[in-house]
């Protein structure tokens, strides 16, 4: 009973620490309790500064570090056993007494924790599992000492005469109101009604990220793909977009809009502008606003200019897994998403700052075991450089929340890396791009709904008590239990149904072409997470800049997790060395989708030694020979020359390396393997086949080899300016998906 009581409070618990993190005033206490072991402490607006041998370091006092979390569910747990107390002093006192020895134990220990820490130097002590749980075994010890458990009685009598009379009925009907009420308010997204979905996206104020260079076969380097061009070209697909360049932010302008997004600001809002875009959000208007980790340009600061007029406030800080000190992951549940969220799978950030927003906000997308580091202007990105202190907050920390304001919509996001053309059609962003735009791309009708829903569930609560104060309180728990947790799992499924049918997923009012990189039989991989330089084995088998440079030729690439997924969307399949097997029904599935007129790339190499490639081109009369021979004698040529017995001029005039320009479709002595069957569409110098087609029905399949050529070890990083035998490699790739996969089209 007392586990059930304590999981139904978690969803509450978490949105009110992700809110409320410092408590400032209790500094002052635990400074004086450090100096009386001789720690010397200071405190300067709510912040304790800790000064030991060894260093000086700024401490936060939170409800975190208090264990706050823990000890609310000692109370919520011993509120539960004085409930069944047989003694009515116990109730009343207990529940005192046990406040003051909470209070007072997590304040001792977390002076005890301080002091272990100066000695130590050790912040884990302050959030692992096991220092937690030892630090209060003597809670546990005291109150075990201090109250007596004689008085707990269960009397299981009235189980043996289990009868239903109209007052039961009715702690069933108000228990099943009360969850149903509950879970109303928290979960339902009230729909409002769908605009027109014209966008404005501002570039007057922001001079990163932006929206208006192409990103071309000609132009490369960094910013060619940290910038928002291969966003913005894709949204054009879904809704109509335009971008502000040269003009402020005034009603005349707002209101040929209905959806405001202010992206990465690097400048100031003029007070006209804010109250224009305040009063756009009033009148119906949805607001974007997309901010990133310590204030890095600035950006928050401008952001916030607008944001707290709404409750929100971009945080100076940048956050990372609190055990690892990664990027974070976040995968919304399945049955309680947000609406921005219910067609995501996991969202991978990239390093965001964290967010306050009112208790009243939609929490979109909430992390626990987070830390979140505040920034520094002292560097270039405006991170640390040294090791985390503790005046960072961890735990649970808000990363997306949106507000309703008057009959428009806010959402605040916090890691404008994410859409970047590098990466924006990877890893749930796509999906949480098209949600956010048709969220708020609506206006208001009932706003208080959620309130109303938890109101009645209050009155539903109140009257539970009050009615089943005559019944037995055991019999009342088990009935409350047993249909709270049927209601439970029936009501936050029905809510989450009635949120899917009201926000479906965008679909395109225009026809783009969509390139699918399938991920369920294929050995390589396509990750918005960077690959270490010194990682060759891992970089040999990522494919990024293949993927992203579809982008430079107008195509649209996503990555998907099945190849029932990609048959559907795609009008080209990729499958990159592939090593599941193919099932007769999956030669089947890509047969019948060829021959309806879609294409599919099959890209093998010699380094994929568990190649299953051949069992589906033999349905297409082809094969991928090895020629091992070859291989041998290159690697052979290599060896010697590591040993030294042979010049570097020797072994390149005899090709004999691996590099980037040994890789160019059409060398005289690669790729390592060649294609037999079907319409050869380049010969290597060797006269053996290194793409070739079949075609079948409307659609055709091709062939390419060796995909090692594509991966990120040769290709470079998306930032990579290319020489010009990087370019060759560059250039067969929009070859292949110019001439051959669309060529004609």
């Amino acid at each position: 009973l007392i586990l059930v009581i304590q999981a139904s409070l978690f969803p509450f618990l978490a949105r009110f620490l992700s809110v409320y993190h410092k408590v400032g005033p209790l500094s002052y206490l635990v400074g004086k309790g450090i100096n009386l072991f001789g720690i010397k402490s200071t405190v300067l607006n709510g912040t304790l500064y800790i000064q030991t041998a060894q260093e000086s370091f700024p401490f936060i006092t939170s409800l975190e570090s208090l264990g706050f979390f823990l000890w609310f569910n000692f109370f919520v747990g011993a509120l539960i056993v004085f409930f069944f107390s047989s003694g009515k002093r116990v109730t009343f006192t207990g529940i005192i007494s046990f406040l003051l020895i909470g209070f007072g134990y997590m304040i001792l220990r977390l002076i005890t924790l301080i002091v272990v820490y100066s000695e130590l130097g050790n912040m884990a002590i302050f959030w692992s599992p096991f220092s937690i749980f030892i630090s209060f075994v003597p809670l546990v010890l005291l109150l075990s000492l201090y109250y007596s458990l004689n008085d707990l009685s269960i009397d299981f009598t009235p189980f043996r005469k289990f009868r239903i009379g109209w007052t039961r009925l009715m702690i069933v009907f108000l228990v099943m109101a009360f969850v149903f009420f509950t879970w109303g308010g928290m979960i339902y997204s009230e729909p409002g009604e769908k605009k027109q979905g014209r966008i404005l996206i501002d570039e007057f104020h922001s001079s990163w990220e932006s929206t208006l260079r192409e990103m071309d076969k000609e132009w490369y380097g960094q910013i060619s793909t940290y910038n928002y061009y291969s966003m913005a070209e894709w949204f054009k697909q879904y809704f109509q977009v335009e971008q502000n360049e040269n003009q402020e932010l005034t009603p005349e302008l707002l209101e040929n809009y209905d959806v405001l997004m202010l992206k990465c600001p690097t400048s100031l809002y003029s007070e006209n502008e804010v109250e224009s875009i305040v009063n756009f959000v009033e009148n119906g208007g949805g607001l974007f606003l997309i901010g990133d980790h310590t204030n890095v340009f600035g950006m928050n600061f401008y952001l916030n200019q607008v944001a707290m007029k709404f409750g929100l406030e971009f945080n100076n800080d940048a956050t990372h897994v609190l055990s690892t000190g990664l990027w974070s992951i976040f995968k919304p549940s399945r049955i309680a998403a947000h609406p921005v969220m219910q067609h995501v799978e996991r969202f991978n950030y990239l390093t965001s700052c964290s967010l306050n927003a009112p208790l009243t906000a939609e929490m979109v997308m909430l992390a626990s075991g987070l830390q979140a580091i505040p920034g520094t202007y002292s560097t270039k990105a405006f991170f640390r450089e040294s090791q985390p202190k503790l005046d960072m907050k961890y735990g649970f920390l808000l990363q997306t929340a949106a507000v309703r304001h008057g009959k428009g919509r806010v959402l605040a996001f916090t890691d404008s890396t994410c859409f970047s053309n590098y990466c924006v059609f990877m890893d749930g962003y796509p999906r949480f791009l098209l949600s956010t735009i048709d969220y708020l791309n609506r206006v208001n009708r009932r706003n208080g709904l959620n309130l109303v829903f938890f109101l009645l569930a209050l009155v539903s609560l109140v009257s539970l008590v009050i009615i089943s104060a005559r019944d037995n309180r055991v019999m009342v728990s088990i009935l409350a239990v047993s249909i709270g947790g049927l209601t439970c799992g029936a009501t936050a499924s029905i809510f989450s149904h009635i949120n899917r049918t009201n926000y479906p997923l965008p679909q395109p009012h225009s026809d783009f072409t969509r390139v699918c990189f399938v991920q369920e039989m294929s050995g390589a991989k396509i990750s918005s997470r960077p690959t270490p330089r010194w990682k060759r084995s891992e970089r040999i088998k990522r494919f990024n800049t293949f993927f992203i440079w579809t982008q430079r030729i107008d195509l649209y690439p996503s990555v998907e997790k099945s190849l029932d997924d990609a048959i559907r969307k795609g009008d080209a399949i990729v499958i990159i060395n592939p090593t599941d097997p193919f099932e007769t029904d999956r030669i089947k599935d890509i047969s019948s989708y060829v021959k309806n007129g879609g294409t599919v790339l099959v890209m093998d190499s010699f380094i994929n030694v568990e190649s299953t490639a051949n069992r589906l081109l033999a349905d297409f009369g082809m094969r991928i020979d090895r020629e091992t021979d070859k291989y041998h004698k290159i690697r052979e040529k290599n060896i010697e020359k590591e040993r030294g017995n042979e010049t570097a001029d020797d072994v390149d005039s005899d090709a004999g390396s691996l590099s980037a320009q040994e890789h160019v479709i059409g060398n005289a002595v690669s790729p390592s393997l060649s294609i037999a069957g079907g319409e050869r569409k380049f010969i290597s110098g060797d006269n053996t086949a290194s793409i070739a087609v079949v075609q079948r029905g409307a659609g055709k399949l091709v062939v390419a080899v060796d995909s090692y050529m594509f991966s990120d070890h040769v290709m470079g990083h998306s930032f990579t300016v290319p020489d010009e035998e990087l370019r060759q490699v560059y250039n067969t790739q929009y070859f292949i998906f110019e001439e051959i996969i669309f060529g004609g089209k």
